[in-house]
C-alpha cells in the first residue's frame, strides 16, 4: 500500500493517452476527406465525429483543462475545464470497478450527503458507484483509490 504523500497532491491526466487519441482522430479525419468524393455521408459524418475527438484531446492537453487536487479540505477534479469540489465529509469510500474494460475509481457519498439524489441513482445502476473520476491521473485504478482512502481516513471530519 502506497503512503500518503503531503498535501496537496496534484495529479495530471497521462499526455501520452491524449497525444494518441489526438493522433488516431486526425488519421481518421484526414482518410475521411478524399473519401468525400465516394461517400460524402459516411465521409462528412467520420470527418466531424473525428474532428471533435481530435478538439477534446487538444484541449485536455492544456494543464488546466483535467487533472484531480487532493488537499485537506477535500478534492477538486476538472475535466475539460469544468471544475467539482468534493470535501472528505461527504464521501464514505473509494472503489476501484471496471466500465467497459476501463478500470476508473468511484466513490460512495455519506448518508447525510443528500445532493445528487436521482444522478446518483442513475451511477448506481450503471457502474455501481454513486460518483467516478473520469481519469486515473497516471496511477492505476487499485492504487489511485488506496491513496484517496487513506486521505479520506486522515481527513475525514
Amino acid at each position: 500500500m502506497q503512503q500518503a504523500r503531503h498535501l496537496p497532491i496534484l495529479l495530471r491526466r497521462s499526455i501520452r493517452k491524449m497525444l494518441v487519441l489526438l493522433a488516431g482522430s486526425l488519421t481518421f479525419v484526414a482518410i475521411g476527406i478524399p473519401m468525400a468524393r465516394d461517400d460524402p455521408l459516411m465521409a462528412y459524418a467520420g470527418i466531424v465525429f473525428f474532428g471533435l475527438c481530435a478538439l477534446v484531446a487538444a484541449v485536455s492537453l492544456h494543464p488546466r483543462s483535467t487533472y484531480l487536487e487532493l488537499t485537506k479540505e477535500g478534492f477538486t477534479f476538472a475535466s475539460l475545464f469544468r471544475r467539482s469540489f468534493v470535501p472528505w465529509g461527504h464521501v464514505r469510500e473509494f472503489v476501484p470497478f471496471k466500465m467497459h474494460h476501463n478500470s476508473m475509481v468511484g466513490w460512495n457519498y455519506t448518508s447525510a450527503f443528500a445532493g445528487s439524489t436521482t444522478g446518483r441513482k442513475v451511477s448506481v445502476a450503471l457502474a455501481g458507484v454513486e460518483a467516478a473520476f473520469p481519469d486515473t491521473y497516471g496511477m492505476k485504478a487499485p492504487e489511485l483509490a488506496s491513496l484517496l482512502n487513506q486521505l479520506l481516513a486522515q481527513h475525514q471530519k
